[in-house]
């Protein structure tokens, strides 16, 4: 039987490619064997450690990123959204609120540095009774786009070289919040694309801000002039956070570099998102998370949500929220966004992101030599006479924007997973190579000779088990 078992393996030693098996058998001296025997164990288990390491490399979910530039024909533009920094116009609120208005501030006259100007702001918000009304009744007061797009300029808004984008028709009106205001966004579809280089190719527009209709202390104290913010056409724009602010009286000239970041989801390091749960319109980004959060907050604190977010969800409360309500809600949504309230949020990056990022470099405009030709457009598209167009009241009530790709290509960051189902087999097989000259065949093989060589002893088990002693039966003697 031993000496089967030793036939056995040295045929199994001889066909192998096992690196040592070999060796084994073919050294005569015992210490040799042993010395073989042992070296072979040596590298097995310097294998194993070797396999235990690449296995946890994969399991960790590790990554790469890969940066490429990647040239096109023509840039799809983004989303701009157009929101005024003037909330409330004074020519909305009926006489006696306008007048309670200028009572409050010439009661406070000499004295702003010492009261909470945001807490006087909020104040002077809920005085006005339309504010609680609903949201049309806020639509009527806010800085609308009749004020802040010139209809009689037939050149005060222009994509490429030759197509207008005039309001409404390119426009598309999106409600934020009383503090930031309704915003107008171009090509909110996503319809308009570059198809050049350089400021001619892309969009060109002048507003109107009408500063002499602006009523005091509205919404954030962020001066005059619109807020900016370029996006994907098919997210939500947040001014307060994403806005740039543009001044009256100013060329503003916005070049624009365009980066896409796809992101791996869990269980990655990213553990990114492409569908997420928010109240305002658009696709999943982290500021809509962050802000649904916040509101779901205040809502819960409060007992109720204003007009606004109203508008969004389609809920009704009657009756509408009063005035110690609405001040609870917007303090809340204040406190919500406190660093160690907000990480309560969960809210995951993008999976696919499209970010834009502006270089802003400004002038003053119009320039001197050219200013007594726009006071004469501007009168006439506005309606006014040439008495009130003075050099003052251009530069504080019109701006102009220019916002354009610099080039037809976008950066794009990838993130890759270092190790993958390939590698994973591409580092085993290296491994094994490398410490006992194993590949699969050898594995196989290894596997057969394992198998037949336990078939074999459960066999010889089983025969020893099964063995029946039979013994002579007994003599029967006949009784006479």
């Amino acid at each position: 039987m031993e000496a089967s078992k030793a036939n056995a393996f040295g045929e199994f030693a001889e066909r192998t490619s096992l690196h040592g098996v070999g060796r084994i058998v073919e050294t005569k001296t015992k210490w040799g064997k042993i010395s073989w025997a042992a070296l072979l164990v040596g590298f097995i288990l310097f294998l194993c450690i070797m396999l235990f390491n690449v296995f946890t490399s994969y399991m960790s979910n590790n990554i790469y990123i890969v940066r490429e530039k990647i040239p096109v024909t023509k840039m799809q533009f983004p989303g701009i959204s157009f929101c005024p920094t003037t909330l409330l116009r004074r020519s909305g609120f009926s006489s006696p609120n306008t007048a309670l208005i200028d009572a409050v501030f010439h009661r406070f006259k000499g004295r702003e540095k010492d009261i909470e100007i945001n807490n006087l702001r909020i104040a002077n918000l809920h005085r006005h009774e339309d504010l609680m009304k609903g949201f049309e009744s806020i639509r009527r007061l806010t800085s609308n786009a009749d004020s802040l797009f010139i209809a009689g300029m037939n050149s005060a808004c222009r994509f490429g070289l030759n197509t207008p984008c005039h309001y409404p028709m390119r426009f598309k009106e999106t409600p934020v919040s009383l503090f930031e205001g309704i915003c107008f966004k171009f090509n909110p579809n996503g319809t308009f694309f570059q198809v050049g280089e350089g400021s001619y190719y892309g969009m060109s527009i002048i507003l109107f801000v009408n500063q002499s209709d602006t009523d005091p202390f509205s919404g954030f104290d962020e001066g005059a002039g619109i807020k900016l913010v370029i996006q994907s056409h098919d997210t939500f724009p947040f001014p307060l956070e994403n806005g740039i602010l543009v001044k009256p009286g100013a060329y503003t000239r916005i070049i624009v570099e365009k980066q896409v970041y796809r992101r791996l989801p869990h269980p990655y390091p990213s553990k990114c998102k492409s569908q997420g749960d928010g109240i305002f319109p658009g696709k999943y980004t982290p500021r809509n998370c962050k802000r649904t959060c916040f509101v779901r907050y205040a809502k819960k604190a409060c007992g109720g949500t204003d007009a606004f977010v109203q508008y969004f969800t389609g809920e009704k409360r009657d009756p509408p929220l009063n005035i110690t309500e609405l001040q609870c809600f917007y303090n809340k949504q204040i406190e919500a966004a406190w660093p160690h309230n907000a990480k309560k949020c969960n809210c995951a990056l993008q999976c696919h992101e499209e970010t834009f990022h502006p270089m802003v470099s400004q002038s003053l405009w119009p320039s001197p030599s050219d200013l007594p030709y726009y006071k004469q457009i501007f009168a006439a598209a506005l309606g006014l006479n040439h008495s009130t167009m003075t050099d003052a009241y251009v530069y504080n009530n019109f701006l102009k924007i220019n916002i354009f790709f610099s080039e037809l290509a976008y950066e794009q960051v990838s993130e890759m997973p270092e190790w993958t189902s390939q590698k994973l087999v591409s580092d085993i097989g290296g491994q094994m190579g490398i410490w006992i000259g194993a590949s699969l065949f050898s594995v196989l093989e290894l596997i057969v000779f394992l198998f037949y060589f336990a078939k074999s002893k459960a066999h010889v088990w089983m025969l020893k088990r099964n063995v029946i002693v039979v013994e002579p039966a007994p003599t029967k003697f006949a009784v006479k």
